[in-house]
């Protein structure tokens, strides 16, 4: 019974080697290609026809910070609404929202591509409130 299992062994061994030199002839035509990686898309459902997108807010010293997301996939796009839990433990990422808050002497901006402006009144007012009381 040892003697049968060795002898199909040997043959299953030598039909591959046979199979694989029928085979090598082919394998040496054939043009390995490299492939490019596919594109994962961060922006999959938002502002599509836009060619680039971007949001303009003014913070103001006394707004509460202004919490923004990062992982473009919260449905409150631009704000933050934590989805990026979910996509860090799916994807064993460490991504964040991005918070800003305002100084006294600073007012921040993000660009909307339409020129609209978010949460914008009576920005050159107090751009230098702070300057103007110190001169």
């Amino acid at each position: 019974m040892l003697h049968q299992k060795q002898m199909l062994i040997h043959a299953t061994s030598l039909l591959i080697v046979i199979y694989l030199s029928l085979c090598w002839g082919k394998l040496e035509d054939y043009e390995f290609q490299e492939i490019d990686p596919p594109v994962m898309r961060v922006n999959k459902h938002l502002y599509k026809s836009e060619d680039v997108v971007t949001n303009r807010f003014t913070v103001f010293p006394s707004d509460p910070p202004l919490v923004l997301c990062r992982c473009w996939e919260s449905k409150k796009f631009p704000l933050c609404d934590g989805a990026h839990r979910a996509h860090n433990e799916r994807n064993k990422d460490n991504i964040g929202p991005a918070i800003i808050s305002a100084s006294n002497k600073h007012n921040l901006y993000m660009n909307d591509t339409s020129g609209n402006e978010t949460n914008v009144a009576h920005a050159n007012e107090n751009w230098d409130s702070d300057d103007k009381k110190k001169k």
